[in-house]
């Protein structure tokens, strides 16, 4: 899955991809390795946690 962080001006600021091999715990790794890029930007952050618990990577 990629998940596309678009910045104020509605460009693309960075994208991500976790990778979903195996269970939760790998998950949620890979999103915890993405979410320090964000830090700063609180709506991009409610956005992947946003998508990530859409696609069941987070227990929310």
């Amino acid at each position: 899955m990629r998940i596309t962080v678009l910045g104020a001006t509605g460009g693309c600021r960075t994208a991500v991809d976790l990778d979903v091999r195996g269970g939760h715990t790998t998950a949620r790794a890979d999103l915890a390795h993405c979410v320090p890029v964000l830090v700063g930007d609180s709506s991009a952050v409610r956005s992947v946690v946003s998508v990530a618990s859409d696609a069941g990577l987070l227990d929310v």
